[in-house]
């Protein structure tokens, strides 16, 4: 069954995938597969993750998927990726007194192990390839030097848009230079079909120049990428 979602959990010796909408890691890790070709551009690890879409122009933003732990965002010149392989943390639980806390540990334990034979030789992969890629934001969080923030991405589905948001606790994870260079990415992505670009959109690309993303603290800048394309139906296969 064909699906729009830009996001599956990934079996490591599945074959067949639909590489346009999903990645595909080394086993057991959260390194991206590159393709013939493809240079890596940023690695950023302890990142975490959450996914949303919006149905139609204008409309409201639902979130679809948060990490529970954080996992690996890996930037490229052709897609932004992210794997993360603790996709079922498990639950917590509690307890009142020496008893009750000691059924907690043992309850909490059972979830955990539970949740990692569930992951085991699966991860949880999303990405979003440049051609695809509408917009791209910083949002400076505090005024930390270098600032921490969150990284959004929006690309265009199907029949909607999806919203990746990385955020990383160590500034090396979120600098605006990580948005800078998608979003460099993205209007190098436009090049082989310039001609195919209304005028509008063509001048739109040449006004934005070299991508700047350099908000307040507290602020957020963003670049609009006009010309952005839906991903290819044919061949679209559904991964689990």
């Amino acid at each position: 069954m064909a699906t729009d979602n830009p996001f599956a959990i990934l079996d490591d010796t599945a074959q067949g995938r639909d590489t346009w909408r999903l990645p595909t890691f080394g086993p057991g890790t959260e390194e991206l597969r590159p393709e013939h070709g493809e240079t890596v551009l940023h690695v950023i690890r302890d990142c975490n993750l959450e996914i949303s879409n919006q149905a139609g122009s204008g409309g409201t933003w639902q979130t679809i998927w948060r990490s529970p732990a954080p996992g690996t965002l890996t930037a490229t010149d052709r897609r932004v990726a992210y794997g993360c392989r603790r996709f079922e943390a498990g639950s917590s639980y509690g307890g009142f007194g020496v008893a009750g806390l000691a059924a907690g540990l043992a309850l909490t334990a059972i979830s955990k192990g539970l949740a990692k034979a569930r992951s085991a030789g699966h991860c949880f992969g999303a990405q979003a390839r440049h051609p695809s890629v509408a917009a791209v934001a910083f949002t400076r969080l505090g005024s930390a030097s270098p600032p921490v923030g969150v990284v959004h991405f929006d690309a265009l589905g199907d029949d909607r848009r999806w919203r990746f948001s990385f955020c990383a606790v160590h500034p090396a994870g979120t600098t605006p230079a990580i948005a800078e260079a998608v979003a460099a990415a993205a209007i190098a992505a436009r090049e082989p079909w310039l001609g195919d670009l209304s005028a509008s959109e063509t001048g739109e690309l040449k006004a934005i120049g070299s991508p700047v993303l350099r908000p307040g603290p507290g602020a957020t800048a963003v670049i609009a990428v006009p010309g952005a394309r839906r991903p290819p139906v044919a061949n679209r296969r559904a991964v689990r």
